[in-house]
């Protein structure tokens, strides 16, 4: 099989991602941006195990956009620590949907089963990004809009890169770029 783009456009995603998660951390560090820790911190760490399993399965150069999906999100985070302000306060939403999220992971993780692996990770994936959903939606300005524009134009390319199509190669993709059109979309 041959995918519809070529795998090269992997590569201008990365770089489209990566100058997206640049700018919010530079948006971070001004006072402009205020990310959600629990949102940020689950989205380093569930990219990264997905990465993980990609390189498992063999999945090849896509795999660099889950990669960065998760590096991305680790530079915010660990900016966000780090930053003059005080971190966004969590609230009772965050504990929720964090422990939502880790529990879809060990279910992702532990599970034998595929299409529940599957399904648990898409609830982790989405409760781990539901916190910063309820944020823009208050506080649209808190947020850098870019960084979510570029992650939906490489999300959205990924899938159009592979030669195979599987949860496996695209499931990560998809998700990705329906959250971060979600945060866009309330955040406009």
């Amino acid at each position: 099989a041959t995918a519809i783009l070529s795998q090269n456009f992997i590569y201008v995603g990365v770089a489209l991602s990566m100058t997206g998660y640049l700018v919010y951390v530079r948006d971070v560090r001004r006072g402009k941006a205020d990310p959600d820790l629990v949102t940020w911190g689950l989205w380093t760490a569930i990219p990264l195990l997905a990465f993980g399993t990609q390189l498992t399965q063999g999945v090849g150069l896509v795999s660099l956009v889950t990669f960065t999906a998760g590096i991305g999100p680790g530079m915010v985070f660990i900016t966000a620590l780090r930053a003059p302000r005080p971190p966004h306060r969590l609230h009772p939403i965050d504990f929720l949907c964090g422990s939502t999220a880790v529990i879809g992971v060990i279910i992702w993780v532990t599970s034998g089963d595929p299409t529940l692996g599957l399904w648990a990770f898409l609830v982790g994936q989405f409760a781990a990004g539901t916190p910063t959903l309820f944020k823009v939606w208050f506080e649209p300005d808190s947020e850098s809009k870019l960084t979510y524009v570029m992650d939906i134009a490489t999300s959205g390319l990924a899938p159009f890169c592979v030669t195979r199509f599987s949860v496996a190669t695209v499931g990560f993709a998809i998700v990705e770029t329906t959250v971060a059109a979600a945060a866009l979309t309330f955040a406009i």
